[in-house]
């Protein structure tokens, strides 16, 4: 059974009119916890911050995708890695106060584009319950996951 996530749920259970409500919400909180780095329009800034836009719902359609993305947002990450094929290096803080619900909710607002784009990832609110049952992370661990899921393709 395919999982439900934050959007299917409100979709099924609220109705259309509480899309453009969840939308916002989870916009506020993507800008709240994220933008400062990654930019308002998650384009980031090239060389220091990656773009995120367009990249989440691709990084986060397997299962592996879906489980670093949960790592990397929850404990942050550190190191070296590339994006658009330009270098980047730095530290991205992790979110542990942050809920698991608005976790998936900033997850579910980069995978639909703000809900322009159909969620296909196997990202889930379970996947976030996963990796903060699981335990801090130290942040080169995730950077080096980060870099064998680009080695195999699962990040491009």
């Amino acid at each position: 059974m395919k999982n439900f996530t934050v959007l299917a749920v409100l979709l099924t259970t609220c109705g259309a009119a509480s899309i453009e409500t969840w939308a916002a919400d989870s916009q506020a909180s993507y800008l709240k916890h994220c933008s400062l780095c990654h930019q308002p329009d998650a384009q980031g800034i090239p060389g220091t911050f990656p773009r995120i836009w367009g990249r989440v719902g691709q990084i986060a359609a397997t299962p592996e995708g879906a489980a670093f993305v949960a790592q990397a947002v929850l404990w942050g990450m550190s190191g070296t890695i590339s994006v658009d094929d330009v270098p980047v290096t730095g530290v991205m803080p992790g979110v542990p106060h942050v809920s698991d619900e608005e976790i998936t909710a900033i997850v579910e607002y980069l995978i639909t584009e703000g809900g322009t784009v159909k969620n296909t990832s196997a990202f889930s609110l379970e996947t976030v319950k996963a990796a903060r049952a699981g335990g801090r992370v130290p942040q080169a661990a995730t950077n080096a996951l980060r870099n064998e899921l680009f080695e195999a393709g699962v990040i491009k």
